[in-house]
């Protein structure tokens, strides 16, 4: 189970208002003839838990999965800047001109 991902709820919540608090599986430590699972939460705080603890993490996790992250106003691409659509195109493929805001005079 060791890497296996996880969820938990507490009865606080973080700063976003979500009381899920998940993290990965360690280590497996067997104390005593009992095993025992280290989760290390993805805040830092890790905890022991038993098998039976374990799988309704595990299962919580499953219904959950990762933390969705909440979209920001203005849309940002992967390196953080602005996302600027496509410049449109004419049909030979070549990008559209913009108009300049005075109608087109015929040469005749």
């Amino acid at each position: 189970h060791v890497g296996k991902r996880v969820a938990k709820v507490f009865d606080v919540e973080s700063d976003d208002g979500d009381n899920i608090f998940r993290g990965s599986v360690t280590e497996e430590i067997v104390v005593e003839e009992k095993t025992l699972y280290r989760i290390t939460y993805d805040d830092g705080d890790d905890e022991d838990v038993t098998a039976e603890s374990l799988f309704d993490m595990l299962e919580l996790y499953k219904q959950h999965g990762e933390k969705k992250k909440k979209k920001s106003p203005e849309a940002k691409s992967k390196n953080g800047k602005k996302k600027v659509g496509r410049p449109k195109k004419n049909a030979e493929g070549k990008p559209k001109e913009k108009a300049e805001g005075k109608p087109k005079e015929n040469a005749d």
